[in-house]
């Protein structure tokens, strides 16, 4: 989160108070580290606080005085995978706690010590840790808010009754479940070619085995799939190459406004098909 770090060290530091609110929807259970979801820091080992999942916990590591660059950590929860949280975790005056779906689940006086010896260079990034060892997490995040104080019961309740309309309101999109053997896929572009993009979708080509919906007049169907993510491929795209059969749980690429945004690679007749995308466990 670019030009947003020195503001949020800043003025926490000044209050010795926060607030980190957010909706969380976990992919998996196995992950384990813990992944960050949230973290304002320098690298592994040098960090003002982290929220992660460390299988099916959720945690927080939070640095004061007394605590060292590296932290004190806490657990705040169990959670399960595919499932929303609405999740506000406070600090004030020594005492952290945590509220998930309203509900209060820990309220812990066990820091000692004060926010004054934060990191001013720390840095702020959703999904993963800033240097050393990769700490990528799997799943949804949204509704992400900061605030330099401590915020109310009857704020946290407003916030979280909102926020569980707003989930309730959303459409349930059509997932198809279809095998597929990959026709065409795009090598990662370069970075100077995409520049200032660091991340790019392309749009590759299956074949679908048997029937379905998804299919096109010539039975395959285009499929956006990550190339680039923050300047490097996947792992997973390493395995992908033509002729390999994979089970594929796919939705309309039109239900992601959010990605209109992104870089897209594919052929020029790629766009007058139906565009799909393979669909987050939870749908």
């Amino acid at each position: 989160v670019d030009g947003f770090d020195e503001a949020i060290n800043q003025s926490i530091k000044k209050s010795d108070a926060f607030t980190v609110e957010f909706v969380m929807t976990s992919a998996s259970e196995r992950q384990f580290g813990p992944r960050r979801l949230i973290t304002l820091s320098v690298d592994r080992r040098d960090l003002n606080f982290y929220v992660g999942q460390n299988s099916d916990r959720l945690v927080f590591r939070l640095r004061t005085t007394e605590t060292g660059p590296r932290g004190e950590e806490v657990e705040l929860g169990v959670i399960e995978a595919c499932r929303p949280y609405h999740v506000v975790i406070s600090f004030a005056r020594g005492v952290l706690s945590c509220h998930i779906d309203g509900q209060l689940v820990l309220q812990s006086p066990q820091f000692i010590g004060d926010l004054s010896d934060w990191n001013d260079r720390a840095k702020l990034l959703f999904g993963d840790e800033w240097q050393g060892v990769e700490r990528q997490w799997n799943g949804l995040l949204e509704g992400v808010a900061i605030y330099d104080r401590k915020i109310s019961q009857d704020e946290i309740n407003r916030k979280s009754e909102l926020y569980a309309a707003k989930l309730a309101q959303r459409p349930v999109p059509e997932i198809n479940e279809v095998e597929v053997e990959l026709v065409r896929r795009h090598e990662p572009p370069a970075l100077e070619d995409i520049a200032p993009y660091r991340r790019a979708l392309v749009l590759n080509l299956y074949r679908v085995i048997g029937e379905s919906s998804v299919a096109d007049e010539n039975g395959e169907v285009r499929v956006a799939e990550w190339i680039l993510l923050d300047g490097q491929e996947p792992e997973a795209n390493e395995s992908l190459q033509p002729g390999k059969r994979r089970t594929m749980r796919l939705e309309r690429f039109e239900n992601h406004p959010e990605l209109e945004s992104e870089r897209m690679i594919g052929e020029p007749f790629d766009l007058d098909h139906d565009l799909y995308i393979e669909a987050f466990p939870t749908l």
